[in-house]
């Protein structure tokens, strides 16, 4: 093998590896540029830059999942990005759900306050919560919990379950 072939062959290797390390940067610089556009337009503010540091992953992982959803056209919907795309879904489902996993938590530690009562209490098991209901699709949620908090309050206090 010649010289000349040997070099061409380097030439191109490493042109290659260029090409992708450059495709690579302009890739992360685009989802900076977007990371940055949608800090903006959602008035998200970090404390520092540890804590804007740790929403890119989410939000290029994020991105990634709605463009490759969007990209495929058997879809009767398209998704875009909203205030949560910088999350997780284990952050996002934590901080907007109140979710708190079992599994993280020391459940073996009890903690009493003055009364004996503790933190967690089933008031299943004390009969203090009636049969779920169905809303339908009447979006009436909200009513429907404070009825049942209602409910639970009155059984606490009186012993009967209406």
């Amino acid at each position: 093998m010649s010289l000349n072939k040997i070099s061409l062959a380097i030439f191109i290797v490493l042109g290659t590896l260029a090409s992708q390390f450059l495709s690579r940067t302009l890739y992360e610089a685009s989802v900076a540029a977007k990371y940055d556009l949608w800090m903006v337009k959602y008035g998200r503010v970090y404390p520092d830059n540890e804590r804007k540091g740790k929403g890119v992953s989410p939000f290029k992982s994020n991105i990634e999942y709605v463009e490759k959803f969007n990209c495929d056209g058997n879809k009767t919907c398209k998704l875009g990005l909203n205030e949560f795309v910088d999350l997780s879904h284990e952050e996002f489902v934590q901080l907007r759900t109140g979710y708190i996993n079992p599994a993280e938590s020391d459940s073996s530690v009890a903690v009493s306050f003055k009364g004996g009562l503790t933190l967690s209490v089933d008031w299943r098991m004390h009969g203090a919560v009636t049969l779920v209901k169905h809303q339908g699709l009447c979006g009436s949620c909200w009513a429907l919990s404070a009825v049942a908090d209602l409910e639970g309050i009155a059984q606490i206090r009186t012993g009967q379950l209406i």
